[in-house]
């Protein structure tokens, strides 16, 4: 899967590319095909501008779930974090004020049972 991203992202790259020398060597307006409509005419720096907004919409498209996860288990990790300095801390203040171990209270957040 991570493979078809990167094709995607590489094959926007060269249309982009493509695109960006066409529009240096055809400084006039492009007749644009439609299928269903006659052709339209549009200048290259908006067509080129056009893609390269569109290719940046989708590449952040692409992204956005890897980060998505990656923000989710830096949360539960830190949450993981935070109980277990918890824990330590009662388990620590026990042992120091009646010399035997607690016994274990809870679950660590975020375990399957």
């Amino acid at each position: 899967m991570h493979f078809v991203r990167v094709l995607q992202v590489a094959l926007a790259l060269l249309l982009l590319v493509y695109l960006s020398l066409m529009a240096l060597e055809n400084p006039g307006p492009l007749q644009l095909p439609l299928p269903s409509a006659p052709a339209v005419p549009v200048e290259t720096g908006r067509l080129l501008l056009g893609t390269a907004l569109l290719g940046a919409l989708w590449a952040a498209l692409m992204l956005w779930p890897a980060l998505h996860r990656a923000h989710q288990a830096a949360r539960l990790e830190r949450t993981r974090r935070e109980f277990a300095e918890r824990q330590l801390t009662a388990t620590l203040r026990a042992w120091a004020g009646s010399g035997d171990p607690p016994a274990a209270e809870q679950t660590v957040p975020g375990e399957r049972q």
